[in-house]
């Protein structure tokens, strides 16, 4: 399992280029994605409200992933990279 983390400024092309770059075997998670389907805002609009549960379906699938043995790869696609969000990956080879 090789997983992909994918950062940068909103509009910056980071759903683009994993769009462009996944194969079919692969798994994307797409934070603004996830709060649109939840929260039924446009792009790039936020709930705070909802945030918890995005963040909690993101944990979700980082956890499920380090014992992944069916996909090839992971896209986590995220506005912002710190300590915190890189010690989640910890147990990546």
């Amino acid at each position: 399992m090789k997983v992909h983390v994918v950062w940068g400024s909103v509009a910056s092309g980071k759903t683009t280029y994993v769009v462009e770059n996944r194969k079919d075997n692969d798994i994307t998670f797409d934070f603004d994605m996830i709060m649109r389907t939840l929260s039924g805002f446009d792009a790039h609009t936020k709930n705070d409200n909802i945030i918890s549960y995005v963040l909690a379906i993101r944990q979700l699938i980082i956890d499920k992933l380090k014992t992944e043995e069916k996909l090839d790869s992971a896209w986590i696609i995220v506005t912002y990279v710190d300590d915190a969000f890189k010690e989640k990956f910890s147990g990546f080879k």
